[in-house]
């Protein structure tokens, strides 16, 4: 016996339509009063909205909207806004591959739907290798929409706005698409998982003294490797900059100014006044007690200041006192002016500036060469070419062609940042002769 869709319960159309694209349910909205209902239900498009789209745009305000009641929000208009926003992005999108005329203006167009575009950006740019141009689906327009996001936030900063000092070094990580980081938050989500580990494994972390939270947070992240750098690592590593892939790489690899800030976020989360201080060449933390106590939790008087401890949680666990750091600075000749502000709290600002120059710093180091001869030389009665040649150990290096070996890998045995690297500047990979194609035509 034939059954027919209109003889079915609800909840199985439900189920059914759970299972069928967005389409379908608008399709077979048309088909018959009896499926209006079904077809229109708030539950079903936030289900579509919460499956179809992982980015979403701050103004949509899409977090709280989950945790609203379902009948609240007229989810399938915002299914309907996000599904035009992905149509027009991939139509602007074929427009900048069709033609090198006004790229410019289609940038802009893309990115000022803000994250809503990302969903859209990404698929492209994972298009495989059966379509000729998926190279050219770069990450390019997808790296404009990041920097779209972080360079507001310095400017924020430059205006005297409050700023985290996460999402401010996070802004770094939208630069590196290797970072896995493409938003903010997602920086933050990391940052407040840690925390939570930390209260899993001590409980009783809130009863603890100042001092007693202080050193607690230290050995947590170092016994969970979260600061500092692994033996036998270069410390000048380009990556160590970053708090993203500080967080999100296995290894959780950092340069001090990194640690003091993942370490200044977990204690500020289990009630610490901690903050990174302007100490010289090498950042610590500050971590200052509740007023009227001392960091062993003692009343003080009159509501006094207490004095504040230090911590270097790139080295160490353990407390650093203070009569260390001010031995260092009048080793350096500071002045005691220079030293107040060198042992005081830092800005956001400033530790974003010298995030910025450690970046500078690691890639001087990086690309430092050794003194050049002419770029083309005699050699065997013939003149050959020199290159500049980026290897594995990142070093860059100026070889010579005879010295250059060609090889045809398979496109799955580059590395994926190689490939993001190459969309920029080729149209294609061809899979036959193992090349990359820029298809530019000259008259």
């Amino acid at each position: 016996m034939e059954t027919s869709l209109a003889r079915l319960p609800d909840e199985i159309l439900h189920s059914i339509l759970c299972y069928s694209p967005p389409r379908s349910a608008a399709a077979l909205e048309r088909t018959a009063g009896r499926f209006r209902s079904i077809t229109n239900e708030p539950l079903l498009w936030r289900f579509y909205c919460q499956t179809h789209f992982k980015f979403w745009d701050k103004r949509h305000d899409f977090h709280n909207k989950l945790a609203s009641p379902v009948s609240s929000v007229d989810w399938k208009k915002l299914y309907i806004t996000r599904h035009l926003i992905d149509t027009a992005t991939t139509e602007v999108l074929e427009s900048i591959l069709a033609s090198q005329t006004g790229r410019i203006e289609k940038f802009h167009a893309i990115v000022s739907f803000g994250y809503d575009a990302k969903d859209t950006l990404i698929r492209h740019s994972l298009a495989g290798p059966e379509r000729e141009d998926y190279l050219a689906r770069s990450n390019a327009v997808l790296a404009c929409l990041h920097r779209s996001i972080a360079v507001p936030q310095w400017a924020k900063l430059r205006n005297g706005e409050d700023i985290s000092l996460e999402h401010a070094l996070g802004a770094f990580d939208l630069f590196i698409p290797e970072s896995g980081f493409g938003d903010l938050s997602d920086v933050t989500v990391r940052l407040d998982k840690i925390v939570a580990e930390l209260i899993a494994e001590n409980p009783d972390i809130e009863s603890l003294t100042p001092r007693g939270k202080a050193l607690a947070v230290a050995s947590y992240l170092r016994l969970n490797n979260l600061t500092g750098i692994e033996p036998g690592r270069e410390y000048h590593s380009l990556e160590h900059n970053f708090l993203g892939i500080a967080l999100s790489d296995p290894g959780h690899n950092s340069l001090p100014l990194i640690s003091a800030a993942i370490y200044c976020y977990v204690s500020q989360s289990v009630g610490l006044n901690a903050r990174p201080c302007g100490f010289p060449f090498h950042v610590h933390v500050i971590i200052m007690p509740p007023p009227g106590f001392d960091m062993d939790g003692h009343v003080l008087g009159n509501g006094s200041q207490g004095e504040p401890m230090y911590m270097d949680p790139f080295r160490s666990t353990s407390e650093t006192p203070i009569s260390d750091l001010q031995s260092q600075l009048n080793f350096l000749g500071a002045s005691n002016v220079e030293q107040s502000t060198f042992l005081g709290e830092s800005l956001a600002s400033e530790i974003v500036l010298r995030c910025g120059k450690n970046i500078l710093n690691s890639i001087h180091q990086m690309s430092q060469l050794p003194t050049l001869r002419p770029t083309s030389i005699d050699v065997g009665g013939r003149h050959q070419s020199f290159y500049h040649v980026l290897v594995e150990d990142r070093s860059v290096r100026y070889v010579a062609e005879e010295n250059i070996e060609i090889i045809t890998p398979h496109i799955s045995e580059l590395p994926s940042s190689f490939s993001m690297v190459a969309g920029k500047h080729f149209k294609r990979w061809d899979e036959q002769t193992r090349t990359f194609f820029a298809e530019l035509y000259t008259s």
